[in-house]
């Protein structure tokens, strides 16, 4: 499961002391790939959140200008595999009631709905988000830690509908709305905004722009 599919620059690297995802993007300002890192942030202010990847970023030189990138340690080893949300679709033969069945006695799929709302993420597709398998017994243990966050609040720099919520939803393939999706799940999810890492964060943004 270590590949290097989809849209954005990546790679893996070793560095001594793990394995790491690199990432980058072509958009100016390499805006994809600082919000990534914002995203991440963010999660981290709330209480009660399913485990999330840690996105961090640095400017590294390039041919032509410094590019910025993030980076993440890889979560899959001997012991666990990634199985995406799609191969478990292909499971149940896209029978989505089935499908959804399954998810949910997940409670922290209500998680990644309501959290892909609140961040704007519009490409949780059925590829961005899976569980983690026991490699000796074959069996599917968790959810993976969620990852995947560089198409999160970018809509207004790409002139989008800002109102993103209105957009279809891919986390299940199954034409509901973003928001319609977040508004099923809330009242099994028991998110806390932890408020002064939120305005910590603020302030430290803030002190960014110029």
């Amino acid at each position: 499961e270590l590949t290097t599919g989809g849209l954005y620059r990546k790679t893996w690297y070793y560095s001594g002391e793990g394995l790491y995802l690199l990432k980058s993007d072509n958009h100016e300002y390499n805006i994809n790939t600082r919000m990534e890192v914002l995203c991440s942030n963010l999660l981290n202010c709330f209480r009660n959140k399913i485990e999330c990847v840690t996105y961090e970023g640095r400017i590294e030189p390039a041919e032509q200008e410094e590019l910025y990138v993030d980076y993440c340690e890889c979560f899959v080893n001997d012991a666990y595999s990634l199985v995406e949300a799609r191969e478990l679709m292909e499971f149940y033969r896209y029978d989505k009631d089935h499908f959804r069945s399954f998810l949910g006695y997940q409670k922290a799929v209500s998680s990644i709905a309501v959290l892909d709302y609140i961040l704007a993420n519009t490409d949780r597709h059925l590829e961005n988000y899976g569980f983690l398998m026991d490699n000796d017994s074959g069996e599917i243990k968790c959810l993976a830690p969620l990852y995947d966050f560089n198409m999160g609040l970018v809509s207004d720099w790409f002139g989008m509908n800002p109102d993103v919520g209105t957009g279809m939803s891919q986390m299940f393939d199954d034409g509901c709305s973003i928001r319609a999706l977040a508004y099923e799940y809330r009242n099994t999810c028991d998110l806390i905004l932890d408020y002064k890492k939120f305005m910590h964060l603020k302030e430290e943004y803030s002190r960014r722009m110029p």
